[in-house]
């Protein structure tokens, strides 16, 4: 079945839980169309299962308004899903094809997204598509290298008693950008030791349990963050983040120091901050300078 629907894009499928398509489950439609490349509408509708997209170069559209209960596997390569505003999606969904996408109108809702394949991208569409991870998992996982996270508010569960967060980084040259955090159990953004060469910027970190952006890992760029609350440092370079550059932040309201470097985090740069407390550099091999460190 060929659907136009409006987009000058046509469907190869359609999926209705109602009856009113091809199929209706999200895995029948995958299983039927997955001989080549295709695209599937899936209407608007509350589906009790998931589905594992395993053929390459895939496009799933869901209709505003869609809830998917179960996981959501893109294992194949150069697979895109395209959520509608205001769709609810109640299991992880994981990206672990290559140059897999998730592509969101801005109003979704969803419990955790890992990104575990080479050069996938996730869109949130704005700060109104919400990633919760609560107790049990990081809000979104990057495992995998080259990677890319933006335009999306994410948490974890304050005092939860665990230890999520929610950006979680552990592959490298990832791009964290324009993500609002509102609160953490942990650590607001973590770059993992081994995430060379990871970029965060423009980020807001509202409230962390402990450290607002931890960099443990060599060659990083954090650029253009506001840290508001944290329950330890506001930025933190840790022994392995050496070679790291920390500009044009703002930091407030951190228990410990606003940012520091500590003992064994070489050779960092840290210029043009502004914070209410102290910029600490224990390295000794650091530059810091040109920082305002008045409270306000």
């Amino acid at each position: 079945m060929k659907l136009e629907l409006g987009r000058r894009e046509e469907f190869d499928g359609v999926v209705d839980v109602n009856g009113s398509g091809d199929y209706t489950t999200l895995q029948a439609g995958d299983d039927d169309l997955d001989a080549g490349n295709y695209s599937m509408w899936v209407k608007e509708g509350t589906y009790a299962a998931g589905v594992t997209v395993s053929t390459n170069n895939a496009h799933i559209y869901m209709e505003p308004g869609t809830v998917v209960q179960g996981a959501i596997v893109l294992s194949g390569a150069s697979v895109t899903l395209e959520l509608g505003g205001g769709c609810d999606i109640q299991a992880l969904i994981t990206l672990s094809g290559v140059n897999t996408r998730l592509l969101c109108h801005n109003g979704v809702d969803m419990d955790g997204i890992v990104l575990s394949g080479n050069n996938a991208m996730v869109d949130g569409g704005g700060f109104d598509t919400f990633v919760n991870g609560g107790t049990t998992r990081h809000a979104v996982s990057i495992t995998a290298s080259r990677c890319t996270v933006k335009n999306l508010r994410a948490q974890t569960s304050a005092a939860g008693g665990t230890v999520f967060n929610p950006i979680n980084v552990a592959g490298g040259q990832a791009v964290v950008s324009q993500i609002n955090i509102q609160q953490s159990d942990n650590e607001g953004i973590e770059i993992a030791s081994g995430s060379t060469s990871a970029l965060v910027e423009g980020c807001y970190v509202e409230s962390a349990d402990v450290i607002g952006i931890l960099v443990s890992s060599d060659r990083c760029k954090i650029i253009g963050n506001t840290v508001n609350v944290s329950g330890g440092d506001g930025i933190q370079v840790d022994a392995t983040g050496d070679n790291s550059i920390i500009v044009g932040n703002l930091v407030r309201n951190a228990t410990g120091d606003a940012i520091e470097i500590t003992t064994n985090g070489e050779n960092c740069v840290v210029v043009g901050n502004r914070t209410d407390g102290a910029v600490v550099d224990n390295s000794g091999t650091s530059t810091v300078a040109s920082n305002d460190a008045t409270a306000f």
